[in-house]
């Protein structure tokens, strides 16, 4: 007797092989490529822009900061000049110059403002520097003297004495009857009198 035998599956085929797609791993289409390159030369063309536009504002930021500096200095220059102006009540440049010079003279870490300086000194004149004497001087009240008057001529103008003392009224006068009468002499000789002639 035949043994039974176990049924053999039918063979199954095996399906075809897929087709091979190429690979495109680490691979880039040369469309992609030359795009990449366009932006990357654009980016590099503006970032150089860029570039040579920040070297534009630093260089424009250094010259602001100088000029911020140069107006600061003119500022407290007038700041100074109005404060030694006011107290010396001159705007002469050498009185001034003297203030600033004899300022600056003095020990930087007791310095008071020259505004302050100036109206101690103009207090009492007798502590200023001497070379700052003459304009606080020109500030104080001079003693009274007493006008001098000029005197009319007691001896006539033709004969040159006492010429000296004649006022501006008998001059006037002796020059007005000679362009009056034409007679020029009594003019000429009170003239060479004055001169000492």
């Amino acid at each position: 007797m035949t043994e039974p035998t176990e049924a053999t599956p039918p063979a199954i085929a095996a399906p075809p092989p897929a087709p091979v797609a190429p690979t495109t791993e680490g691979k880039i289409p040369y469309e992609r490529f030359e795009e990449l390159v366009r932006v990357k030369s654009g980016l590099e063309s503006e970032v150089a822009g860029l570039r040579e536009k920040a070297a534009t504002v630093d260089t424009l930021t250094a010259e602001l900061e100088t000029w911020k500096g140069k107006a600061a200095e003119a500022a407290g220059k007038f700041d100074r000049w109005q404060a030694i102006a006011g107290e010396l009540g001159t705007t002469d440049a050498d009185a001034i110059e003297a203030v600033e010079w004899q300022h600056g003279r003095l020990p930087a870490e007791d310095r008071p403002p020259v505004g302050e300086w100036l109206a101690s000194i103009k207090a009492d004149p007798t502590t200023a520097p001497v070379v700052l004497r003459p304009w606080l001087a020109a500030d104080q009240p001079a003693a009274e003297k007493p006008p001098t008057r000029r005197q009319d001529a007691t001896t006539s103008p033709t004969t040159g004495a006492a010429a000296t003392n004649l006022s501006d009224a008998k001059i006037r006068e002796v020059r007005e009857k000679a362009v009056r009468t034409g007679d020029w002499g009594p003019w000429r000789e009170l003239s060479k009198a004055m001169r000492g002639v």
